[in-house]
């Protein structure tokens, strides 16, 4: 039976999904868009969200699935290259996506796609749940990993999508590379990113293949972090994403466990969502009235939770009088002022008294078409044991 709308109420009911949308409130907005697909099943502007919304749960199968509703014989009209290459991608279908990303114009990141359609990518041996230690906690989780045979440090991030290596590193090893454009790198900065093709990842028993790379100087942004510890790469959410990941703060490890059937207990649970390339965001509440999303950001050193000034104005709070504070990660140095937020609650989990940063510069504030409103940095999670299952899409809280 068709859904019975008047045009008022199917203006109202688009003005309304809109605004839920843009304010990252996916759970809400999708049976709104669902109702307007029923009524105008061609509305490629409806259909985009709900193949978003799709990909923003990690479902791609219905993001394929609402993409063929779409009355088109050729390229859905409207639809982002690299979002079509995305669906394709996590479908498993390398040559369309590298298809559909020359198209857009990113000869690179195809050129590098295209070199994994006869292996596949990430092919794993070993045996799982694997204990990886950390070889350092502070002030970011420091692993050692076999890379082409030779032992690395790499940092544990998920403000990192695909893996990170040092451009030094890459070139001594002779990582094969497919060319280089600019690219968004983590905090949402544009810098020069080479794509790489790595053969093998150790961790431990547990072995790794094909794993597809982005290549970029970044020892330097570690090097006073970690005097006479060399920082070789970034292990990010499409490792993470590869299993059930654990970062045990408390116990210094982090674990990679086979997706179960049942969900694990005794935890709290926080459903999650992706935005882009794998990041990690989570709706929380600050200050008990403002309803954000936040981007889980363990990379960012020097603070529990960092802030736009759109957010601090919501929020209302005093900054410290403490002047610019220094704050780095994967992208780099950044410069900020301190606040002290009086709560945080991401679902039954309430934190108090949490210390943050207000950041002059939050590229991925807008970047995705709906608004992220800060991020969760190293400082929150330390003392916390952590659980990300990205088929069920839950965080769970230890």
């Amino acid at each position: 039976m068709v859904d019975e709308i008047t045009d008022r109420e199917l203006a109202r009911a688009s003005r309304l999904a809109g605004e839920l949308y843009a304010a990252g409130r996916f759970a809400e907005a999708e049976p709104l868009y669902r109702r307007l697909h029923r009524r105008q099943p061609g509305d490629a502007a409806v259909l985009l969200r709900l193949v978003s919304i799709a990909l923003h749960r990690n479902r791609p199968g219905w993001a394929r699935r609402w993409l063929r509703c779409v009355e088109s014989p050729g390229p859905a009209p409207g639809f982002p290259g690299d979002l079509l290459a995305d669906i394709c991608q996590r479908n498993g279908d390398l040559a369309a996506a590298a298809g559909h990303l020359r198209a857009a114009g990113l000869a690179a990141r195809a050129d590098n796609l295209e070199s994994f359609v006869t292996t596949g990518c990430y092919r794993g041996r070993g045996d799982t749940p694997a204990r990886v230690e950390w070889l350092a906690g502070e002030p970011l989780p420091l692993i050692v990993a076999e890379i082409e045979g030779q032992e690395v440090h790499l940092i544990l991030d998920t403000g990192t999508g695909e893996t990170v290596i040092d451009a030094a590193l890459a070139q001594r090893l002779k990582i094969p590379l497919s060319g280089c454009e600019s690219g968004h790198v983590a905090g949402g900065g544009l810098a020069r990113v080479c794509y790489g093709h790595l053969y093998h990842l150790g961790l431990g028993a547990l072995q790794l293949e094909h794993i597809p790379v982005q290549v970029q100087p970044i020892g330097q942004h570690f090097a006073a972090f970690f005097p006479g510890c060399p920082v070789h790469g970034i292990f990010g959410t499409a490792l993470m994403s590869r299993f059930v990941t654990t970062l045990d703060y408390r116990g210094g490890a982090m674990l990679l466990d086979a997706p179960a059937r049942e969900a694990g207990g005794g935890q709290r649970v926080v459903d999650f969502w992706l935005a882009g390339d794998l990041r990690v965001v989570v709706e929380a509440r600050l200050d008990g009235d403002c309803r954000t999303l936040l981007f889980l950001d363990t990379g960012m050193a020097g603070a529990a939770v960092a802030v736009p000034v759109s957010t601090w104005r919501l929020l209302g709070s005093p900054m410290d009088g403490s002047g610019l504070h220094a704050g780095v990660g994967a992208g780099g140095g950044v410069r900020a002022a301190r606040f002290m937020l009086d709560s945080l609650r991401l679902g039954e989990e309430l934190t108090r008294h949490l210390p943050g940063l207000i950041l002059g510069a939050f590229p991925l504030e807008r970047r995705f078409g709906f608004r992220i409103g800060g991020l969760l940095g190293h400082d929150f999670f330390r003392n916390r044991v952590v659980t990300l299952d990205f088929r069920r899409m839950q965080m769970r809280l230890d």
